[in-house]
């Protein structure tokens, strides 16, 4: 049984996402599980967000015109095309972008979306029985289809009672019912949804109706981190939280505000893995301001000025202390930062309420009136295409916890010296929980 969420409304323009991270990528672990026809091309090249979809009006293959996106073959009988997707990260859906670039004459010319919630129960790994799942997963960890392929009817109807009996352990909801879609023209290609839902989602369900393709989708939303799990605890304790990267993207740290991001956002400095390119983390311009001859400290060894650029993180779990930080400068080979220096961002406990409403964060994160900036990494130097790492048991950063009273570490503040890049940053600690949100043990990129 399938219900209907509040009503989902299209959007005229872009929504800012800035504080949002995209559930369906490929490179955060998002993977397609089945889809019924891949004719034309796969269903994962959905899932490529770091790339914008690329047309050569040269190129064909065997089974007709290459085009980058998920695409199936003209419909000749009963029925109608979709594909199911894990999502990387279990969370909520505020935004859905669909990108129909270069699928001109042969879009999919209207779609639905559904989502299920299997975070509590065997379900889960029951969809990976769906038809050519395994076999689609060994071929790469976030799926890999074959072009020219599609499933037969008894596959297809496999498949739908697998996806049937999941309706007996959770809901099915309909967050997009059947909406047209316009054709992958430059000037009609971008649609974007709002979509009212504090829902959680594990799988997405894309609906053609009936056929056609679609170049990209995109949820951009919020992580939802069950701290309860195995996988967070140590195995010595029945709730004894071990020290975890509390900035990463998969507990829900972000990137929130920066002074420059010219060739990249701060966002991707939680990502998961090292950056696989320059593209892959945050990066500045040149510094307009920097001087026409560069003077050193011949003490300290550090550039003698104070230009700078800046961006300001979001923990997914706030703590108390602080007690490693690590910086990689990977792949920023001539465009390094010359130095780096880190400040802990300091918020009241009384404003940690346990509920899941992000409201008090929202409002926080925008303004960040109401932090205190304290020293965690006193500037120090960096070099090209390297990692750091910087230890509280060693002296290396400054203890925040003597400045807290009541009060816990919930952002950091990176600053760059005088500009240039770094491809992550990654902040260990143990997560400090409320009494009410230890108990529940649920948490929205932290409460």
């Amino acid at each position: 049984m399938t219900t209907t969420s509040a009503a989902t409304t299209m959007l005229k323009e872009k929504p800012n996402t800035d504080n949002y991270i995209n559930l369906l990528d490929a490179d955060t672990n998002a993977r397609v599980l089945f889809a019924t026809d891949e004719f034309f091309a796969t269903a994962e090249n959905l899932l490529n967000a770091s790339n914008e979809p690329r047309f050569d009006p040269n190129e064909y293959c065997e089974q007709g015109k290459v085009l980058d996106g998920w695409e199936s073959r003209r419909r000749r009988d009963a029925g109608h095309d979709w594909c199911l997707v894990e999502l990387g990260y279990r969370g909520t859906i505020e935004f859905f972008e669909i990108d129909t670039a270069f699928f001109t004459g042969n879009h999919a010319p209207r779609i639905s979306i559904e989502g299920i919630d299997l975070s509590n129960n065997n379900h889960k790994d029951a969809l990976l029985n769906l038809p050519g799942s395994q076999e689609r997963l060994q071929r790469s960890n976030s799926g890999a289809g074959v072009r020219g392929t599609c499933m037969t009817k008894q596959e297809i109807d496999v498949a739908s009672q697998i996806l049937n009996d999941c309706s007996a352990v959770a809901k099915w909801h309909t967050l997009l019912p059947m909406t047209p879609l316009r054709p992958g023209y430059e000037e009609t290609r971008l649609h974007y949804f709002h979509v009212p839902s504090e829902l959680s989602f594990t799988h997405l369900r894309l609906n053609y109706f009936p056929d056609g393709g679609v170049a990209r989708w995109k949820a951009w939303g919020r992580i939802c981190v069950d701290l309860k799990s195995k996988k967070f605890q140590n195995s010595n304790s029945n709730f004894e939280i071990k020290m975890l990267e509390l900035s990463s993207m998969e507990l829900g740290g972000r990137g929130i505000q920066c002074s420059n991001q010219h060739y990249g956002v701060p966002s991707n400095l939680c990502r998961p893995n090292r950056g696989k390119d320059m593209g892959d983390g945050w990066e500045t311009a040149r510094h307009p301001d920097r001087p026409p001859i560069v003077k050193t400290d011949p003490k300290t060894g550090l550039v003698m000025n104070d230009l700078s650029d800046w961006c300001v993180l979001k923990l997914g779990v706030p703590t108390q202390r602080v007690e490693r930080v690590l910086l990689d400068t990977a792949h920023f080979k001539g465009n390094y930062p010359e130095s780096c220096m880190i400040e802990a961002g300091i918020v009241s406990t009384d404003n940690l309420s346990g509920s899941t409403s992000t409201n008090h964060d929202e409002a926080l994160s925008s303004s960040l009136d109401g932090v205190e900036w304290v020293p965690l990494l006193q500037r120090t130097k960096l070099a090209a295409d390297s990692i750091f790492v910087y230890e509280l048991i060693k002296g290396e950063l400054e203890d925040s916890l003597s400045a807290l009273n009541n009060r816990v570490v919930s952002y950091v503040r990176v600053h760059i010296f005088p500009d240039g890049g770094l491809s992550r940053v990654r902040i260990y600690a143990k997560p400090f929980l409320s009494s009410s949100a230890a108990a529940g043990g649920d948490l929205m990129s932290y409460l």
